[in-house]
This record gives C-alpha cells, structure tokens and sequence, in this order.
C-alpha cells in the first residue's frame, strides 16, 4: 500500500485516495475495504481508487485490499475522526 500513510487522519465523511503498488502480474480485480465501505471489482490495471470515509466510530484502522489470488495487502493503520 502506497498510501494512505501510518498515522495518517482521515475525517468521515471525506473522499481519500487508496493507491497501491504491485510486484508481479496484473490480472484479477481488486476490493478495496475499511469497515463499513467497499469498493468491488476494481481493474487491476488500476493502482488508485477514490473513496468516502464511512461514518464510523473514531479509531484506528487499516485499509485492506483484497483479490481472488494471493494479493491480500493491509495498509498502514490510520485513525479515522468524527466528521
């Protein structure tokens, strides 16, 4: 995971990008997931993804990226604040 950054503060409610980097083949499509958002069947081809910041309680959490191979990648953790 390239970003988003360890300690990193992300508001709910905000739109942040997740973006990634791979070693390797790009072939099946990838989630991308933080709690209560989802973002599903993304090309491959692409390393970035747009998403809304869900309306959660604040904490610490991690960005999880998801695929049918063995692509599974968490992100560093981040805290998410009240909107």
């Amino acid at each position: 995971m390239r970003t988003p950054e360890h300690g990193a503060i992300r508001p709910c409610g905000t739109r942040q990008q997740i973006a990634r980097q791979i070693a390797g083949v790009l072939g099946h499509p990838v989630d991308i997931e933080l709690v209560a958002i989802e973002v599903t069947a993304l090309d491959p081809r692409d390393l970035r993804a747009t998403v809304t910041v869900p309306e959660v309680p604040g904490g610490t959490y991690r960005v999880l990226v998801t695929s049918v191979g063995p692509l599974d990648a968490y992100g560093a953790q981040i805290t998410v604040t009240a909107g």
